[in-house]
């Protein structure tokens, strides 16, 4: 067996480690038993734009026909091809792969054309991830720790986010766009809020500016404004700006790196070290 990664693949991504491996194990019991003796290359690659996983089992036996990729996906079915006439049983290890992959979002799919050898296919849409969730962060002085209001409408970044912010000590509140932030900090006091800027409903444009026109209103009762800080894909300079503009006191892309953040938020955390914790709401 001939393992190749892609460099571009050699990266930290977001996914269910144990479903992953499950998936992975079943398609290699199929192609070993179909190959049979020789060499298979397994070949790890990054999906579109460098997010998600792509593994290929290739030189597994001769390629598939049509009418054998069809029936392989069915448990135990029967298989006769014409470079092996004898009727064989396909057992249930590439059906249970694909339901694995399908359970994670992704699909198990068989080249039919194209392919001089057999070859198998498994994608999972994973979302990269810029540092190691599971590297220790290193030495933080934690004199204060955050409650983080993140809002943030794509299920696998609050994920993300969330996970990021426990290794940093941090509490996290999340909901899903300008709404629902807005009626958020009028039940609760945060100490930043981390903002993304497209969203359904109500941007983080939209929701910043409101929330800065609220801040405005009670600065006669010391309602001190609430650093809010940008992240996003969109990594253009107009964007920067418009965002810095809209009232925002910080900017991060995504993927969120946790060296990035941890900066982002120090000051934060360096500001709030002399404030009694009773004052926090």
């Amino acid at each position: 067996m001939r393992l190749d990664i892609d460099p571009a693949a050699q990266a930290n991504f977001l996914g269910d480690e144990k479903l992953f491996l499950r998936t992975l194990q079943a398609m290699l019991r199929h192609a070993i038993e179909r190959s049979g003796p020789g060499t298979m290359k397994v070949r790890l690659s990054a999906g579109e734009n460098g997010h998600g996983a792509l593994v290929v089992l290739q030189d597994v036996g001769a390629p598939y026909s049509n009418l054998e990729a069809r029936s392989l996906f069915e448990p135990f079915s029967s298989i006769q091809t014409p470079d092996n006439p004898i009727t064989q049983s396909n057992g249930i290890d590439l059906p249970l792969a694909r339901k694995l992959a399908r359970a994670m979002g992704g699909d198990v799919t068989i080249a039919t054309r194209g392919t001089r050898n057999g070859s198998i296919q498994f994608y999972l849409p994973l979302e990269r991830v810029a540092s190691n969730l599971d590297e220790p962060i290193g030495s933080i002085d934690h004199t204060r720790d955050l409650c983080i209001l993140v809002v943030e409408d794509n299920l696998i970044n609050q994920r993300i986010i969330a996970v990021i912010l426990e290794q940093l000590g941090h509490s996290c509140v999340i909901v899903a766009d300008g709404v629902m932030c807005l009626e958020t900090i009028q039940k609760a006091r945060f100490d930043a809020i981390l903002m993304d800027l497209h969203m359904p409903n109500m941007d983080g444009y939209q929701a910043t500016r409101q929330i800065r026109a609220i801040e405005a209103d009670l600065q006669a009762v010391d309602f001190p404004a609430m650093p809010i800080i940008a992240f996003t894909a969109d990594a253009r300079p107009e964007t920067r700006e418009a965002a810095f503009a809209a009232g925002m006191t910080g900017f991060l892309n995504k993927p969120i790196s946790i060296p990035e953040l941890y900066e982002a938020l120090a000051p934060i955390v360096a500001a709030l070290a002399d404030e009694p914790t009773a004052q926090r709401g």
